[in-house]
């Protein structure tokens, strides 16, 4: 092909280069017009997801770019599949299945990926083992990051779990939260699998408008309110039924990343890798507005209220993130008459009765075996219920909040 003056040259990410001159578009002879019709419909179309299939037609590199920092801390571009690789591609029913190699050189500090999309409302998720973090150098400290992340050092966005290894922290998992004005190491160990490391688990993070919703095999084990806060705040941490954050506002858009980080600078005695592979990580756009059917809790605890048998005295739901959505309605009923009072959380860290009755109650007073249905307004952050039963023993059949 004559060379042209003054061209742009492209290449697409399934490796096609084209010649841009104003007016005219010049491409390789031996390209149709057809093939590279096709060729820019799956460059516009490519970054849409990442699954399975994807990586499987267009490789690792046409989705991620990776990242390096050696032993002086100097970070340096490199493909992403210089250090990620799939291992295994048949299914035989074991936790081995589909197995990869996200590996950590003993002669650098830190090895990240990077999603080339930012995507919208992310759906991140992986299912998979995670490795055992070994400190094999002068290291005192190793993470195993995996979530969303505005490309290093936080920007304009954070949210990831953590596996974390010490010299007092073993293994533990974590979370976090933040921005580059402040970031909050949150622990969510006590929901940690106990065999995170020989069986699959689902570890999922959906950011929505409000919220970022950490699940681990489909339960929520983390909510992060994104209220708008300068710094992280800390409101529930590693207990049940789930933890909560309330911290500042985050992009629509982030990129999905994973890492192995250190703070080494000397070379290790051995590699350090983990099992996760393209295979069991995926990625895509999600909702403004994730919509949620949660059952309430009690505070602190595993338990439902829903059959919860009330003996004496109060009981408190646990918090309930009902920031952003545009309807949020209480469903409660017991076997019991009795109060029923719905608090908010302020600014200022008080839990204040949300709409008095003259009573001082939210709404009156419950009737027994009757379905009570209450619909917050209003712009609330945290809210939670506390039944006072008239009689004892009283027992909840209902107690739940569906949010939209």
């Amino acid at each position: 092909m004559a060379e042209k003056r003054r061209a742009t040259t492209f290449r697409t990410s399934r490796g096609a280069i084209v010649y841009v001159e104003a007016p005219e578009i010049y491409f390789p002879p031996q390209i149709t017009v057809s093939q590279l019709k096709q060729g820019l419909r799956e460059e516009l179309d490519i970054h849409t997801t990442f699954q399975w299939e994807r990586f499987l037609r267009d490789g690792l590199n046409a989705h991620f770019i990776g990242r390096t920092v050696d032993l002086n801390m100097t970070e340096s571009f490199v493909e992403a599949d210089e250090y990620w690789s799939q291992i295994g591609y048949q299914e035989a029913g074991l936790a081995s299945d589909f197995a990869g190699a996200f590996t950590l050189p003993k002669n650098l500090s830190r090895f990240a990926v990077y999603s080339i999309r930012a995507f919208k409302y992310a759906q991140f998720i992986v299912n998979s083992r995670l490795p055992t973090l070994k400190l094999l150098g002068n290291e005192t400290e190793m993470h195993h990051y995996f979530g969303l992340e505005h490309g290093a050092a936080f920007y304009n966005g954070l949210l990831c779990f953590s596996l974390t290894k010490t010299a007092t922290v073993d293994n533990e998992l974590h979370a976090f939260v933040g921005t580059s004005s402040g970031v909050s190491d949150v622990n969510i160990n006590i929901d940690r699998p106990a065999d995170f490391a020989t069986a699959l688990h689902v570890y999922r993070i959906l950011l929505s408008k409000n919220l970022a919703t950490f699940l681990i095999d489909d339960d929520p084990v983390l909510f992060v309110v994104l209220s708008g806060r300068s710094d992280p705040v800390i409101i529930k941490e590693n207990v049940q039924p789930y933890s909560i954050v309330l911290a500042q506002s985050m992009p629509s858009s982030l990129t999905a990343f994973l890492e192995l980080w250190t703070n080494r600078t000397a070379a290790g005695s051995a590699d350090l890798v983990s099992p996760v592979s393209p295979y069991r990580l995926r990625v895509s756009d999600g909702h403004e507005i994730t919509p949620m059917q949660l059952p309430l809790y009690d505070e602190d605890t595993n338990t439902r209220f829903a059959g919860l048998v009330i003996a004496a005295g109060s009981e408190t739901s646990h918090p309930v993130p009902v920031f952003g959505f545009n309807m949020r309605t209480f469903h409660f009923r017991a076997d019991q008459a009795g109060d029923i009072d719905i608090e908010i959380l302020t600014e200022a860290g008080n839990w204040r009765i949300y709409s008095p009755d003259a009573t001082g109650h939210t709404e009156g007073t419950y009737a027994a075996n009757e379905l009570w249905s209450f619909v917050m307004t209003g712009d609330l952050v945290l809210a939670r219920l506390t039944f006072t039963p008239d009689a004892y023993p009283c027992t909840v059949s209902d107690a739940e909040v569906v949010m939209r």
